[in-house]
């Protein structure tokens, strides 16, 4: 993360304090361990992919970006092509396993 990531960091902690907000309370109400946001916000994750980079963006550390780099349909083909291709991979490992 660089620099004015870790000022968003600071600025989000310091509006939790001026509102009254327990980083708790946030990541139950938005449905993410507390663990993880607090890694977010401490700089021991990035933030780049995954439940961190969604934790990122819903604290506004990040913005999305992902319906300005593409349409939502092509978004939607794209994680239903790395769903399956997941799911292959894990079927051809199973079979090499037997």
């Amino acid at each position: 993360m660089g620099k004015q990531d870790s000022t968003e960091r600071e600025r989000v902690k310091e509006l939790f304090a001026a509102l009254g907000v327990s980083v708790t309370e946030w990541a139950t109400a938005n449905g993410f361990k507390r663990e993880q946001v607090y890694a977010v916000l401490n700089g021991r994750t990035t933030g780049r992919r995954g439940t961190a980079h969604r934790i990122a963006v819903a604290l506004g550390i990040k913005q999305a970006l992902t319906n300005t780099l593409m349409p939502s349909e092509q978004l939607s083909k794209l994680q239903e092509n790395n769903h399956t291709r997941a799911a292959t991979a894990a079927q051809s490992a199973e079979r090499s396993a037997k």
